[in-house]
């Protein structure tokens, strides 16, 4: 057998020509090929949405895992899904205070009882971001009128006595705490608030038994553990106030206040160095939490830093903190860098909010007027 190469036969011009002329129509064909119009029920089948009822259950176990601000987008979800309940709104207001999102609370609230004028829970809810606003009129109005659609609603009663303590009535206050623990020895918010009843009068020891009821009750809410802290530092148990607040930041390390009460603790302890990352770690979580700027610039006051004092006690004013203290010591601070028109502008501003100001007045001896 020959095994020699074979010889190629040439392609025609003629025929290479043919084939590009029919690629080019091909081609030109599907380019311009009409879309065909889908058919009813044709194409991609479309994702139905979750009801209302999927959302509230996952809403309700965020709730008990702590997981707040997971609790609350999804109580939001639950109430887009089923605008006529206003059950998911008034859950989602309920974490929105114990968030200090006030704002967002109140808008909340108010929706849930416009839906439902005369739930007692709504009102009741109501209630509690009114009291937290510092709204002591409107809170007690929305309370008194959630007991008397709700008599046995322990919420109603626990809010209520807030409203009372914070109002000044401690027989009333301490009458409706009673009451509230007397329709549910279970409930988170008895507890609570009894503990905060009896912190308003003064018994330290009572409210942190009772607080940590309600943590025993519910031991992933971080705010709790700030309501205990704060009872054990006014006790000056300092090491159980920092263990407690050290839970408080694990539970809910996004937010700003376990950080700032855990840093105000260690500055009772006059262990600035490690007060100071605390306050950091709270504005770096919350920019605008006016609190940790006023505690920071505390710190360095003491530790005089005058100008960081400076900046982070302006910083203070600018998101509300506007006190007696936070006013003088920014003008302090400039009086002992020896800029003294500044220090006598914010020892004046100090001198508004309180007229007998001691530190005021003692600032503008040593920047007296010229």
């Amino acid at each position: 057998m020959y095994l020699g190469s074979r010889r190629r036969r040439r392609s025609s011009p003629v025929r290479i020509i043919i084939y590009l002329i029919l690629i080019a129509l091909f081609t030109f064909l599907i380019i311009k090929r009409p879309e065909i119009p889908m058919l009813p029920g044709q194409g991609p089948t479309p994702t139905p949405e979750r009801p209302a009822e999927e959302w509230l259950a996952d809403a309700d176990q965020h709730y008990l895992d702590g997981k707040i601000t997971d609790a609350i987008a999804a109580y939001q979800k639950a109430a887009e899904r089923d605008a006529k309940n206003p059950d998911p709104l008034i859950r989602a207001a309920r974490l929105l205070t114990l968030q200090h999102k006030l704002d967002d609370a109140l808008k909340t609230a108010q929706q849930a009882t416009n839906l439902a004028p005369e739930n007692a829970l709504a009102l009741a809810t109501l209630c509690r971001v009114y009291d937290w606003r510092g709204q002591y009129d409107q809170a007690l109005d929305a309370c008194l009128k959630a007991v008397r659609f709700g008599p046995n609603l322990p919420e109603a009663h626990a809010y209520l006595a807030e409203v009372y303590a914070d109002k000044g009535f401690p027989s009333q206050a301490e009458d409706e705490a009673n009451q509230a623990l007397d329709l549910d020895q279970s409930n988170v918010d008895a507890w609570r608030n009894y503990g905060y009843v009896l912190e308003s009068q003064g018994d330290y020891n009572g409210a942190l038994t009772s607080y940590r009821r309600a943590i025993d009750l519910h031991p992933q809410l971080s705010f709790l553990y700030l309501d205990a802290a704060r009872n054990s530092r006014a006790l000056e148990n300092y090491d159980e106030a920092v263990t407690l607040l050290e839970k408080a930041v694990e539970l809910d390390p996004t937010h700003a206040e376990p950080y700032d009460q855990l840093g105000w603790t260690y500055f009772y302890l006059q262990d600035y160095d490690r007060a100071v990352p605390e306050f950091l770690a709270a504005i770096e979580a919350e920019p605008d939490y006016g609190s940790a700027h006023a505690h920071l610039g505390v710190t360095y006051y003491v530790l005089r830093n005058y100008e960081g004092a400076i900046e982070s006690l302006q910083k203070a004013v600018e998101f509300g903190w506007e006190t007696e203290e936070v006013l003088y010591e920014i003008g302090l601070s400039y009086a002992y860098l020896d800029q003294c028109p500044q220090a006598r502008e914010w020892l004046l501003r100090a001198l508004i909010v309180n007229p007998n100001s001691q530190p005021a007045q003692e600032g503008l001896r040593i920047c007296p007027e010229k």
